[in-house]
């Protein structure tokens, strides 16, 4: 269980962790070149770019976890497609023979 939850977590956790790291980079900010005119422009703009930029990947990794949080409230509840062997929550993907189900918690494939 604790697998599928990492899997099925792992898009938004790791936005979450890039969107703390521009913000590490947006609140230090690049000091050492805002001593010339021409790049004390540049980093005052890279800096406020970082900073929206980590605002929107936070936003982003929310609304994706709501999403997953969903999916995985719609397997609980039994509304959703299941594992044939495990009874685990699966994702629908389409590979080089057509679409099938992989599951999160054994792993095993379903074609479709």
């Amino acid at each position: 269980m604790n697998w599928m939850l990492l899997k099925l977590f792992r898009i938004p956790i790791f936005l979450f962790l890039c969107s703390f790291v521009l913000l590490f980079i947006a609140m230090n900010g690049f000091d050492g070149l805002g001593h010339s005119t021409l790049f004390s422009g540049i980093s005052d703009l890279f800096v406020k770019g970082t900073a929206l930029l980590s605002i929107a990947l936070f936003s982003i990794s929310v609304l994706w976890a709501v999403y997953c949080g969903y999916r995985l409230w719609r397997w609980d509840k039994g509304s959703s497609e299941f594992c044939h062997n495990c009874g685990g929550i699966t994702e629908f993907k389409d590979g080089r023979y057509g679409p099938y189900q992989k599951c999160l918690m054994c792993g095993t494939n379903k074609s479709i």
